[in-house]
């Protein structure tokens, strides 16, 4: 079966003004009343905004210096399994989002349905696959179950390049060396530093993804930044150490944390599932924002043409 393009419905990356009334995330290419916004931190939270993904360009716009919070991030789901070849998604669209408001990465979600939602959208598009844990067990059978050979040595899981530079103003080498540096003094065996590979990799061989990684390599801890990588390593049951902003919520320890002694934090299933309720109120179908009025939460069937 041949793949389909999916349409952006904005045309570049970059942040997006809401300029009528039309709710529809559309630019007026496609229709809608969305235009380019050159300056997003000299609006005064009147007009309301969508970052579409990352312009690492001169157009760059830092949103951790908008002055209000009148705004979404559009980029991949944090549950990265919805993206991969699977019975609900044979063709691996980028039909599935991160939708956020103010921020890059969940902190907390403007809705509390996400765990039903996202259930009830999986059962219409395979009705067997009726839960989001459903999903994630056809790619991943071991997953929810901790790893029981537990030894010390880390995973070092890097952002893109330009995610380190444009966000942290440091070098994607530099962080790499000084996170290991620190695991070695610690005591930590660092045998594998993960870079991050393209979407297309990802998809087309299971051997390039994480959960996969994990399961061969079995390290006792991950460390990234900036990453969904968090979520995809949490369903594998490996602790998570982030070093910078990220999406595990109460389920993973800070590097901070870390390094002044606390211990990696093994989040029980009860409290994963409850974050991952977070985490799914934050994922939409692209039909839901392009084609409906999102603030308006209603359950749309996930259907693309």
């Amino acid at each position: 079966m041949k793949k389909k393009k999916v349409k952006k419905f904005l045309s570049d990356w970059g942040w997006y003004k809401q300029t009528g009334k039309d709710a529809r995330i559309r630019n007026g290419r496609f229709g809608g009343t969305y235009e380019w916004c050159a300056d997003p931190q000299h609006t005064t939270g009147e007009e309301y905004l969508v970052k579409f993904g990352n312009n690492f360009d001169s157009g760059w716009r830092d949103p951790w210096k908008m002055p209000h919070g009148n705004w979404h991030f559009w980029d991949n789901p944090e549950l990265c399994h919805l993206l991969y070849p699977s019975s609900v998604n044979p063709l691996h669209q980028k039909v599935w989002i991160r939708w956020v408001k103010n921020s890059i990465l969940t902190k907390a979600s403007e809705f509390t349905d996400g765990t039903d939602r996202i259930n009830w959208m999986l059962k219409q598009l395979n009705a067997c696959v009726p839960t989001w844990q459903d999903l994630v067990r056809e790619l991943d059978p071991t997953a929810f179950q901790p790893i029981k050979v537990r030894n010390k040595t880390a995973l070092v899981i890097t952002s893109s390049p330009n995610c380190h530079l444009y966000y942290y103003q440091e070098s994607i080498g530099n962080w790499t060396n000084r996170i290991k540096e620190k695991l070695n003094k610690m005591g930590w065996e660092v045998n594998v530093v993960r870079h991050k590979s393209s979407r297309k990799v990802r998809t087309s061989s299971a051997d390039a993804r994480l959960y996969q990684q994990l399961q061969n390599k079995k390290p006792g801890i991950i460390v990234n930044q900036h990453s969904a990588s968090t979520i995809e390593a949490l369903c594998s049951g490996v602790p998570v150490i982030s070093t910078g902003d990220h999406c595990g919520g109460p389920c993973i320890t800070t590097w901070k944390q870390f390094i002044n002694g606390a211990d990696p934090t093994e989040c029980n299933q009860a409290d994963f599932f409850a974050w991952m309720n977070v985490i799914l109120s934050n994922v939409r179908h692209k039909t839901e924002i392009v084609n409906h009025d999102f603030r308006k939460n209603v359950w749309q069937k996930p259907f693309w043409p």
